[in-house]
């Protein structure tokens, strides 16, 4: 399986926390850096957006928290890119992400996170993407870059679930892809909790979360 059903709460952020300001800051962002990999996302401190009581969980099982990425995606997205995750470490080399923990934060939407299989090559993010400071967090794409959708005669489903209904623990180092059909409201918020720890492998990320698996 290539996602968990985790027990924390469905309400990750701090009041004092104004989500208002991403939307500006994800425009400003993309237009910024046009010359580079575009991204839709932002990248905050944990102890700015989360409460207190999820980074005190996460720190009970021996979790350290790295970044909080607040996804912002434009309704529809019927044609999303299948990607795997990957961070710059210390903006000189790619390394993979393993998982994620993440949170719908947009009500009445009905996210297909969906894994695959593909023959299609892996194509690297930019090196120069390497160097932004603004972001570690960027994406392998395959068979070319920003190539979106899914090829039938080359990717096979291998799992797929409805992020809407709770917190989960998802595979990132494999290709994946999340599609939404409804088109309203304009943008899709969600949340996505990084760590520190260097997971030796998917098996090895769900034991070490285990306690918090339903």
């Amino acid at each position: 399986m290539t996602y968990k059903s985790l027990n924390l709460p469905l309400d990750p952020i701090k009041n004092t926390f104004n989500i208002d300001y991403i939307q500006a800051d994800f425009i400003s962002n993309n237009i910024y850096h046009s010359g580079l990999d575009k991204v839709g996302y932002i990248q905050v401190d944990p102890n700015v957006i989360l409460k207190e009581e999820i980074i005190d969980t996460f720190t009970s099982i021996n979790l350290k928290l790295s970044s909080v990425i607040i996804f912002i995606v434009p309704l529809p997205r019927n044609n999303a890119l299948m990607h795997s995750d990957v961070e710059s470490i210390r903006h000189v080399a790619w390394k993979k992400v393993i998982c994620s923990v993440n949170w719908e934060l947009t009500s009445n939407v009905q996210p297909k996170f969906s894994w695959y299989q593909t023959t299609k090559e892996a194509i690297m993010p930019a090196k120069e993407s390497l160097l932004r400071t603004d972001i570690t967090l960027f994406g392998i794409h395959y068979g070319k870059r920003r190539q979106p959708g899914v090829d039938p005669d080359k990717d096979t489903l291998i799992d797929t679930v409805s992020t809407s209904t709770g917190v989960f623990l998802v595979r990132t180092d494999i290709p994946h892809i999340v599609e939404i059909a409804d088109e309203q409201p304009k943008f899709r918020y969600a949340l996505s909790a990084r760590f520190e720890n260097r997971f030796k492998s998917w098996d090895d990320a769900v034991e070490i979360f285990q306690p918090l698996i339903k």
